[in-house]
């Protein structure tokens, strides 16, 4: 019978997967575990930036490199990077022109969690100021060199934000608050209510309890849906709060009682997104 045998390279290669294995679970175990994750996202990033091949989309920006798309969208083609954002812009504008605001009068708008410019890169012709702002700097450097209608700024995983009070009359948060632990929840709704003008509008979208990912047949789970019966947030993996490790669920109830305070629900649309297995889309106007 033959022998399965294992040559020196295996062995080391063995070795390094089992304190790479390790390393996880002690970071899991003292809660560092998602920050240095978000430490190596950067680092990789950096490297992404260098290798930059400029490949140019049909609007003559700059495609992300894979390794940025990635950190945004999860795996996914240029192609699909490119019409997933036009189809968020499209959502968005919809959204405002049903509350008779037309993108063209916009004085500002703000992408909260702006990426790689997935979304951003679409409002060159929305004739207001276009800002953008994420808590990664890398992406934010991807899009100060390559996207020159929007404005950019650096943020932090935690309020405050960069900007005045009152200073936008759009804010829009495109699948974030499905990725922020229940402290971060609160604090950066509350964040995006001061640098709304009164009169303003702020659009965020959400996993709903009905979304199913394709890829998760068991999502949400039992105990999952007792929690979303219950109208409470469910949220997983928490200390990878910002990274799309970390996913929330929000009940309607629960958005209504704790993200809505100084706002008028305007429209909430379950799978509002309209992409398959799409987000729930909430619009307020600012009080």
């Amino acid at each position: 019978m033959a022998r399965l045998t294992t040559t020196p390279l295996d062995e080391r290669s063995q070795r390094l997967s089992s304190v790479k294995g390790l390393a996880r679970a002690l970071l899991q175990r003292v809660g560092l575990l998602g920050p240095a994750l978000r430490v190596r996202d950067r680092q990789l990033g950096r490297r992404a930036l260098r290798e930059d091949p400029r490949l140019a989309g049909p609007d003559g920006y700059a495609v992300p490199p894979a390794r940025l798309m990635i950190q945004v969208a999860g795996r996914t083609s240029p192609e699909e990077f490119l019409a997933g954002g036009a189809a968020a812009r499209d959502v968005i504008g919809a959204a405002l022109a049903r509350d008779g605001v037309a993108v063209g009068r916009l004085g500002a708008l703000l992408d909260f969690g702006v990426g790689c410019g997935r979304v951003a890169r679409h409002w060159s012709d929305a004739g207001g100021e276009v800002h953008g702002c994420d808590y990664n700097p890398v992406l934010v450097e991807w899009c100060r060199r390559n996207l020159p209608h929007v404005r950019t700024a650096v943020n932090r995983l935690e309020p405050p934000l960069p900007y005045a009070d009152a200073r936008f009359d759009l804010v829009y948060a495109w699948s974030i608050f499905t990725h922020l632990d229940e402290p971060r929840q609160h604090a950066w709704i509350a964040e995006l209510r001061r640098v709304t003008r009164p009169g303003g509008h702020v659009l965020f979208t959400t996993h709903g309890p009905s979304m199913r990912p394709a890829d998760r047949p068991d999502w949400p789970t039992p105990q999952m849906q007792r929690a979303l019966d219950a109208g409470e947030l469910v949220v997983t993996r928490p200390d990878h709060a910002g990274r799309n490790d970390c996913a929330v669920i929000h009940p309607l109830v629960w958005v209504r009682r704790h993200l809505l305070d100084g706002f008028e629900l305007r429209e909430y649309a379950e799978g509002g997104t309209g992409a398959k297995h799409g987000q729930d889309l909430y619009l307020l106007r600012k009080l």
